[in-house]
């Protein structure tokens, strides 16, 4: 994304959750595993509701992401997810 002031911007990214494994931090979306960061990951909620984290992510949630801008190529993570839906 391109920088605004300096500081890049986010762009979201629209999947579903193929699958989620909170122990290991990750989602499958389109096939691609991602991670996240147990403290930098900001999830909202349908209607634009907070929810409990990552723990309210669910197989089948049309979600709306964007990822860590900063991190390198192959190891993108998480940093923003809005769920539009839980299925």
């Amino acid at each position: 994304a391109a920088p605004v002031g300096g500081v890049p911007t986010l762009d979201l990214a629209q999947g579903r959750v193929e699958a989620v494994d909170q122990a290991k931090r990750q989602l499958v979306i389109a096939g691609r595993t991602v991670g996240w960061h147990p403290t930098q990951l900001r999830v909202v909620g349908p209607g634009g509701h907070g929810t409990s984290g990552p723990s309210a992510l669910r197989k089948g949630s049309k979600i709306r992401f964007a990822l860590d801008p900063a991190s390198q190529a192959v190891d993108h993570h998480l940093v923003a997810l809005l769920v539009e839906s839980t299925q």
